[in-house]
């Protein structure tokens, strides 16, 4: 079967080939958007560069105060621009996959620094904003308010 179409959705250590240079695990690198960054994990998680056009365009769909929740966000880069880009009241991701969660909350911390954050507080208030809960949706869904 296809790893992309597994529940985590990701390549494994089968799906990725090193073509050049020492080997290295993990295969983590980062990946800048609309003056966003986010983390990638490149074996154990799933990221598409070339929906970044839809992520700006959902991103810009928000209004002021709403509260957003992103369900399997993945490394969270919708969710990391919503909290950057908007003045949202609150931003919820939910993702089942550890590794990819992991990388979000790599990702959190590094947006506190970002300068290029338009929210109000810049990247300190959108880390305020943004919350991450890490398990299946199915589970997490019923005990929100």
């Amino acid at each position: 079967t296809n790893a992309l179409s597994t529940a985590h959705r990701s390549p494994g250590a089968s799906g990725l080939v090193q073509l050049a240079g020492p080997p290295r695990n993990p295969v983590i690198t980062s990946h800048y958007e609309y003056g966003v960054k986010c983390v990638v994990d490149l074996q154990h998680t799933f990221f598409s560069p070339r929906m970044a056009p839809e992520r700006l365009r959902l991103s810009q769909s928000v209004a002021r105060g709403e509260r957003v929740l992103v369900v399997f966000a993945g490394v969270g880069m919708e969710a990391l621009l919503i909290a950057a880009r908007t003045e949202a009241k609150e931003v919820l991701a939910i993702e089942r996959n550890e590794v990819a969660a992991e990388c979000l909350r790599r990702a959190r911390r590094m947006l506190e620094r970002n300068k290029t954050a338009t929210c109000p507080g810049g990247g300190k208030g959108a880390v305020e904003r943004l919350s991450i809960m890490e398990g299946d949706a199915l589970d997490i869904l019923p005990t929100l308010e």
